[in-house]
């Protein structure tokens, strides 16, 4: 909020550069959801001003080729996966089962 795009694009780089940094100490890849937001932001009109701002400033796709681009340039592997279901097998996964 009161970001200039110039400033927001390197608040998007320098979080990249973090994320593909951790991903090289660790030697994980990184996995993204392939998310279209396309509907969501044309769909959501009718909400207030707060959360309509909020939606139509989240630059998803910047934030997505920022890391793709620092990605490419460590030799970081990059995967796009389909996000149904995806934080209920998160959840089944990772989660610690008490008996």
């Amino acid at each position: 909020m009161g970001k200039r795009s110039g400033q927001v694009t390197k608040i998007l780089e320098a979080e990249a550069i973090r994320l593909v940094d951790i991903a090289v100490q660790k030697n994980k890849p990184i996995v993204l959801e392939a998310l279209d937001t396309t509907l969501s932001k044309s769909a959501g009109r009718y909400r207030n001003r707060k959360q309509n701002r909020r939606v139509s400033m989240f630059a998803y796709k910047k934030m997505q080729n920022s890391i793709h681009s620092r990605a490419a340039k460590m030799g970081v592997a990059v995967f796009e996966v389909n996000p149904a279901f995806t934080s209920q097998i998160g959840k089944m996964k990772y989660s610690l089962f008490v008996l």
